[in-house]
Order: C-alpha cells, then sequence, then structure tokens
C-alpha cells in the first residue's frame, strides 16, 4: 500500500484535453506537496487507463485518478 487515502474523479467524456484540465487545476491548486504523475493513459496497466497523480498532504500518502 502506497497512500493512505484516494480520490477518484470520473469524468462524463473521453476527452483527453478535458483531463488534463483537470489534472492542471489539482497540480496548481491543491495543498499536495511532491506530486508524480502516472500516466496510464499512455501506458495501460490491466486495461486500466487515467492519469494517476500521488503527493503528500500533512505528512500523509494521497492518490488522485483523473478518468
Amino acid at each position: 500500500m502506497q497512500d493512505i487515502a484516494g480520490i477518484r474523479i470520473v469524468m462524463s467524456t473521453n476527452d483527453r484535453n478535458h483531463q488534463n484540465k483537470i489534472a492542471d487545476l489539482v497540480k496548481n491548486h491543491t495543498s499536495l506537496k511532491n506530486i508524480e504523475i502516472d500516466d496510464r493513459r499512455i501506458k495501460p496497466s490491466f486495461g486500466y487507463r487515467a492519469i494517476h497523480m500521488r503527493g503528500e498532504h500533512q505528512q500523509r500518502r494521497i492518490e488522485i485518478s483523473i478518468r
């Protein structure tokens, strides 16, 4: 287990540009620190395609996936 909390954002469209905008908003307007991005749209894992963002909030690991 890598994180203590997870958030999934599921979009009603498959528009990658919209997904990128949401990822930018999360990256630039949250209190997450040390953010790592793993774009599984480029290299899917077990058929799962999403942008995974992992970071720290109050010294706790959080993952956000945008699908």
